[in-house]
């Protein structure tokens, strides 16, 4: 090596290569696991006990009051604030029935991988809600939206074959929209779509839905809403 160059050698190159290779694919995973698109935990051992339900809003109150409606499709788990026990996902806007937005937004979720509320999971990849967004005027990011109304202002979407189904997580913003069939009292329906459910989000085993419209009226109503019929 009296050049500075070390010498060639077919089976050290090869063992070498190997090496390169490994450490590649463990810096990779190490990187991959540094941005993980779910949350560190859903449920964290703490529980949130501050959060005010002075106002339970309807489907028309809380469109009335949304910057944003929409249906969304959550997506990479973006990060969380300790102080303010909330926690940041990237969305992907599918449908607008109010507003206006980007295809990509920030939903602000209330809790953290610290503290959450009772029943009250942290959103995953894949997981589809209709949502009653207000604009949050976050200095980390652009286009981001808080749940007016926290965990009461959100419907659960379940595919099944073509159709679309809203679910009401917490039996609150369900009730009393007349202009919909509830769909709950149909057990063979009702079945399916908890099995569609749970094979989305493992958590949703434990959840137990009293009002379930179908995409097609509920949209149809959302639509009447907006232009005041």
């Amino acid at each position: 090596m009296k050049d500075g160059r070390i010498p060639f050698r077919p089976g050290r190159s090869k063992i070498r290569m190997k090496k390169l290779i490994g450490f590649f694919l463990l810096l990779t995973f190490l990187l991959c696991a540094g941005c993980s698109r779910v949350p560190p935990v859903r449920i964290a051992e703490n529980e949130i006990t501050s959060i005010s339900r002075d106002i339970i809003y309807t489907v028309d109150t809380a469109y009335e009051e949304a910057d944003l409606v929409a249906l969304i499709r959550i997506g990479t788990w973006l990060g969380e604030a300790e102080e303010n026990y909330i926690t940041y996902f990237e969305a992907r806007t599918e449908k607008i029935f109010k507003g206006d937005a980007p295809e990509k937004i920030v939903l602000i979720q209330d809790g953290n991988s610290g503290y959450t509320i009772h029943g009250y999971s942290l959103f995953i990849a894949g997981n589809e809600l209709l949502v009653f967004l207000k604009n949050a005027d976050d200095e980390a990011y652009e286009n981001a939206f808080w749940i007016e109304g926290s965990y009461t202002t959100f419907f659960d979407v379940v595919r099944s074959g073509k159709d679309l189904y809203y679910l009401d997580r917490y039996g609150m913003i369900g009730d009393g929209v007349s202009a919909c069939e509830n769909l709950f009292f149909d057990a063979e329906l009702s079945a399916k779509l908890y099995a569609a459910l749970e094979k989305q989000d493992p958590l949703a085993k434990d959840r137990r839905y009293h009002f379930i419209y179908s995409a097609e009226q509920m949209d149809a109503y959302l639509e009447r809403l907006k232009t005041g019929e």
